[in-house]
């Protein structure tokens, strides 16, 4: 792929080590330095200057094969003479080899206060962190709703995140989203006191403040007097000698938390931060942005993300997760930006910008995942970043024999012990390897379909994408729109389309004519797209073909570049769709004895711990509810713990299907039970005479898009007050 690059750089022939012809194309200059240059060291030094511009390197093969690019990644950023260098190391595929030094170029620019340059590996992480692996010491950072559900079951890790977020226990923990579709999670940023990795700060045309040892380990008093000495050495002839030096570091701010708190947050890297499993990002596009605290984040509040952004620029990682991006600010942004001062802050340090991480799955607001802000960065920066694999839309998995259709979602349907899709069209994945963890779930939503021809007898270049309702006899052509990111010479990146375009296709008989029918082109080898999707042949939309209830067929079929189909390059999966979510309502809450007490209820008890009646029912018709449950809060949002909870939930047993109340025993015609319960403590009121009662009935549903599962659903809300007068004393 192209190596994109931004502002100023001169680009060299470090060193050439292979058989075939060499060369580089420079492509988006705005200096005139646009051109394919010989892969030499003896090739002149090229200058390049644009707001975004691409290096891509080719080899010319054996054979009768002409130019073709080479692999491309990006290795050894470094500070070295004023400068910061990186390597673009290359393989031509020759020999199979896979050593990447065909042909390295060095690109270099000089240190500036007005430039910064970010750069690292970007992977996903599974398995059991608590916390985001990559962030810097300063912060733990909570990147997914299911991370923070888990972490306030550990009643320490609770109280200290309702000190920096009061509310988001609460709206999203204890009180379920009252969508099918939650909004995206906002990273939640837990503040240590510990230090973060130091960076270089420049002034002028030197380095100022030094990074520390070039192993990117820790600071300490040996490495500070190292990373000076680095850096005077790394300074221009005659320049050094005018430099401060020293090591820059910044402490995050543990406003709201106690001392205990933070021994608390000291403790939890042995607990909450077992081994996970990486795997690098590969060429994926990511939108950097500067972001300016807002009032209540200078104060020291925590992080809430609604601060005003700006569009820095972007740039992708390479096959191998690494990526470098450059950025420039002017001096009024770095005036503005110094005026921008938080509590306890330095004017110099409140002048470096922070800037937050965006991974993008299509331009321009395709947002697959959004970073917590890393503050305060200097001009150069190393940031690795770990995103949760639960949240990105998809992953590319490798193909596997066994089929054409491949992984749905993140679910792979090629024959594994992980996951099946059953006869009725559910499905069922342990969660071991990817994708959600679901028993017997129905289908729902967009779902991402990868699938391989690689396989195929003959080359695959087009495929058609059919579907027919169990039931019916007929298929009919999808006609559905996809596009996918593919980069241009100059190394930004378009949404173009490769389906569904109007192909002239035999589908029918050998000796039936072509006819004109929607398809899909096949970009599985085309290294122009972003690698990481190639295998995605379409985002199925399951509501154009199912709008309820109901079991579907879909085939995936390949064609050559005549338009004849390629043999054995066809493939149908069976899935069970279910449009429909489960409902659910509170007829009444009574006293035990009465009847129903009608709106706007006044029960007065007849002691503090007298049993209530709650008359409710949830139903799901079609037999894909996975649970239940009855929350009850007390006047400003006080949690009722009850002596037994109200609940129910699917049990993975024949015939797979759980409806709700109504397969429960006791329920009535109409799905309606009733259940006595009494308060934990003994006493609803909690020593008050009167309050407010919510009683909320929720759900949660069995069906999957093979990325994730829908969250709870609030069904029904029921207002009561409760009151209790107590005996007149004895005189």
């Amino acid at each position: 792929m192209t190596t994109g690059l931004q502002g100023a750089w001169t680009v060299s022939v470090a060193a050439k080590n292979a058989a075939w012809a060499q060369r580089f194309r420079i492509d988006g200059t705005t200096n005139g330095a646009d051109g394919v240059y010989t892969g030499a060291t003896s090739t002149p030094s090229v200058f390049a200057v644009g707001s975004q511009w691409g290096v891509t390197v080719e080899h010319n093969p054996s054979g009768p094969t002409s130019w073709t690019p080479s692999r491309q990644r990006v290795a050894n950023p470094r500070v070295s003479g004023g400068q910061f260098l990186f390597d673009i190391q290359t393989d031509d595929g020759g020999g199979s080899d896979e050593d990447f030094n065909d042909l390295i170029l060095t690109c270099a620019m000089p240190l500036s206060a007005t430039d910064w340059v970010v750069y690292g590996k970007v992977q996903t992480y599974s398995g059991f962190c608590r916390f985001n692996p990559c962030y810097p010491f300063p912060y733990l950072v909570i990147d997914s709703r299911l991370q923070l559900e888990r972490l306030v079951a550990y009643e320490p890790v609770r109280r200290i995140i309702e000190k920096l977020y009061p509310d988001v226990v609460d709206q999203i923990v204890r009180r379920p989203i009252p969508l099918p579709d939650p909004p995206p999670f906002r990273p939640l940023l837990i503040p240590t006191g510990l230090q973060d990795d130091p960076g270089i700060r420049v002034t002028g045309r030197t380095v100022l403040e030094s990074a520390g040892p070039p192993t990117g380990g820790r600071a300490t008093a040996k490495t500070k007097a190292a990373a000076a000495a680095a850096a005077a050495d790394a300074a221009p002839a005659g320049v050094a000698e005018q430099a401060s030096l020293s090591l820059h570091t910044s402490f995050s701010k543990t406003i709201g938390l106690s001392a205990s708190d933070l021994v608390v947050l000291g403790g939890l890297k042995g607990r909450f931060f077992p081994a996970c499993d990486v795997e690098p990002v590969s060429e994926t596009l990511l939108r950097f942005l500067e972001y300016d605290r807002t009032p209540s984040e200078l104060a020291g509040g925590a992080y809430q993300g609604t601060g005003n952004r700006e569009t820095l620029g972007q740039t992708a990682t390479d096959e191998f997760g690494n990526y470098v991006f450059r950025f420039s600010r002017t001096i009024g942004q770095i005036i503005a930006e110094a005026a921008d001062i938080g509590t306890g802050e330095l004017p110099a340090v409140a002048a470096l910008p922070d800037v937050i991480v965006q991974i993008m799955q299509s331009l321009p607001a395709g947002v697959a995942f959004e970073t917590a802000p890393y503050y305060d960065i200097p001009n150069i920066k190393r940031i690795d970043l770990c995103i949760p694999e639960s949240e990105l839309d998809g992953l590319e998995q490798p193909c596997q024999s066994g089929r054409a259709i491949q992984t749905l979602g993140n679910i792979a349907i090629v024959p594994n012990p992980d996951s099946l899709i059953h006869a009725d069209g559910t499905v069922s994945n342990t969660g071991a390897v990817a994708g959600p963890a679901v028993q017997h779930a129905a289908w729902v939503g967009g779902i991402y379909i990868y699938g391989c021809f690689e396989g195929a007898p003959t080359p695959v270049t087009h495929y058609t994408w059919e579907y027919r309702r169990e039931g019916e006899p007929d298929w009919n052509f999808i006609n559905e729109p996809y596009s996918y990111l593919k980069q241009q010479p100059d190394a930004t990146w378009l949404n173009t389309p490769v389906g569904a375009f109007d192909t002239s296709l035999r589908v029918n008989l050998p000796t039936d004519p072509k006819v004109i029918v929607p398809a899909y082109q096949n970009i599985e080898t085309d290294p122009a797209f972003m690698v990481s999707q190639r295998h995605r042949k379409l985002i199925l939309t399951t509501s154009l073909y199912q709008a309820g209830f109901g079991a579907v067929y879909f085939r995936m079929r390949g064609y050559d570049a005549s338009g004849e189909k390629v043999t054995g390059a066809v493939d149908t999966v069976k899935l069970l769709i279910d449009q429909l979510y489960s409902t659910g309502d509170v007829d009444y809450v009574a006293l035990s004895g009465g009847g129903d007490p009608g709106e706007c209820a006044l029960l007065e008890l007849p002691t503090v711990g007298s049993a209530l009646v709650i008359r409710y029912r949830v139903r799901d018709p079609e037999g894909f509810l996975a649970s239940y449950g009855l929350s009850v809060f007390r006047g400003s949002n006080s949690p009722v713990t009850l002596t037994s909870p109200v609940s129910g939930g699917y049990t993975n047993a024949v015939p797979f299907r759980y409806h709700g109340t109504p397969d429960e025993a006791g329920s009535d015609l109409d799905g309606y039970v009733e259940v006595a319960m009494t308060p934990a403590n003994g006493d609803w009121l909690d020593g008050n005479v009167f309050c407010a009662f919510d009683f909320e009935l929720s759900s949660a549903d069995r069906v999957t898009d093979g990325q994730g599962t829908p969250g709870t659903r609030i069904l029904w809300r029921e207002l009561v007050g409760l009151s209790h007068t107590p005996p007149p004393a004895m005189p």
